[in-house]
Order: C-alpha cells, then sequence, then structure tokens
C-alpha cells in the first residue's frame, strides 16, 4: 500500500510499463504493457528537408509537412503546443486543418514560408479551434478561399491569390 503512487519522470517517447505484485502468502502476478506510457514533446519541427522521424521534435527529425504534426502532437488540458516551420513552400494535398490548442509559427515570416493547395475546390487552411494560432506565413492559391477562420488567431500572414468562387469570401 506504500507503493500505491509512483511518479517518475520520462524524457520524450514511449515506454513500456511492468507491473509486479506479491502478497504475503507468496501469490503474484507480474503484467507487461509494450509502448504503455507515451511522453509528447511540446515543441515540433517542420522542415521540407527534415528526416520525418516520430516524434519530429529536432530539425533533423522535422516532419516534411505541416498537418503530420498538428495530428500527432498532444495537448493536455491548457498546454500550448509550438510548431515551428522552416522557411519553404508547403504545396497541400488537402486543406491544413488547425483543430487543436497549436501554435504554428514560421521561423522566417511570410515572405519566405508559403502554404498553398493549387487543386479545384480547396480551401487551403481550416481553423476551427479557439486556441489555434498560424504566425508568419504566406497562404496561397485557394479556390474556396485562403483561411476560413471559425476560432483561433491568424497574425503576421499574406493571404494572398485566393479566390472563393460560390462561397462567402476569400479571405
Amino acid at each position: 500500500s506504500g507503493l500505491a503512487t509512483v511518479t517518475n519522470l520520462f524524457a520524450t517517447g514511449q515506454y513500456d510499463v511492468m507491473l509486479v505484485v506479491s502478497n504475503a502468502s507468496g501469490e503474484g502476478a507480474t503484467k507487461l504493457r509494450l509502448a504503455y506510457i507515451r511522453v509528447y514533446p511540446t515543441v515540433y519541427f517542420v522542415s521540407t528537408t527534415g528526416g520525418h522521424a516520430v516524434p519530429y521534435d529536432t530539425w533533423g527529425r522535422a516532419a516534411t509537412n505541416i498537418q503530420t504534426v498538428i495530428d500527432y502532437a498532444y495537448a493536455p488540458g491548457s498546454t500550448q503546443i509550438v510548431i515551428w516551420v522552416a522557411a519553404g513552400t508547403y504545396t497541400r494535398n488537402s486543406r491544413l486543418d488547425i483543430t487543436k490548442p497549436v501554435t504554428v509559427q514560421s521561423v522566417d515570416g511570410p515572405a519566405a514560408t508559403v502554404i498553398r493547395w493549387p487543386a479545384a475546390s480547396a480551401r487551403v487552411v481550416y481553423m476551427p479551434n479557439a486556441g489555434g494560432v498560424l504566425n508568419g506565413f504566406t497562404v496561397r492559391d485557394g479556390t474556396q478561399g485562403g483561411v476560413y477562420l471559425e476560432a483561433g488567431l491568424v497574425t503576421n500572414c499574406f493571404i494572398i491569390n485566393n479566390s472563393a468562387g460560390q462561397v462567402q469570401g476569400a479571405g
């Protein structure tokens, strides 16, 4: 009973857990769970030349697309996740959905960091989460608008060369 609470500090990664219990009569049991604890970083990296290796927590292991990191990132409670994006053009084959409380931040600003989706009937960025932030990008070439902002913040961005067709607003 004195060991009911165990506290450990873990670095980013996945960990196996083994529980061994016994009683005064010598009866016991062991239970092993593989990859049972997963510790997520709070800072992630994206680069067109990244190694694309989980957990995307260094420039060498940076994801090569932004959506991969948004989908992977875990933000419990009020933890704010920051996704640093290196300069480059990130051409999407689907809409970028910032659906979690994450800050997607370019390193070199909107002149050097572009998000685009030149497909027909395409919106480039969708932001429904109040904790979502898009900072320092050029958002371009959407045919159903550049950014659909339901909640969150878009700041220090250029939103250019987007059209809306039958949809309200191209911004």
